[in-house]
């Protein structure tokens, strides 16, 4: 006999990324910045939700410099979702 019991998470992470500099002769400065993620899980009868949430307040950063070229943002937010079943 199956159970009807549910189960429910939540999980919360924050990643912060130092001040750098954007090429060899240390002349382009490149800030700091401080990154939300979250989680929501939920369980009921084999079945389970998630939605996941990366850069939760969208936060406008860069992800990597070259030195010459300039640099590239990185990823805006990005948000998630699945359905899965266990049998």
């Amino acid at each position: 006999m199956k159970s009807n019991a549910y189960r429910a998470a939540r999980n919360g992470a924050i990643g912060q990324g130092s001040a750098s500099f954007g090429d060899n002769a240390n002349a382009v400065s490149v800030p700091g910045h401080t990154l939300v993620d979250a989680a929501l899980r939920y369980k009921k009868n084999g079945w389970q939700a998630a939605l996941n949430v990366s850069n939760l307040f969208d936060k406008t950063y860069y992800s990597t410099c070259f030195p010459g070229s300039g640099c590239i943002y990185g990823e805006g937010r990005v948000v998630k979702g699945s359905l899965s079943m266990k049998f």
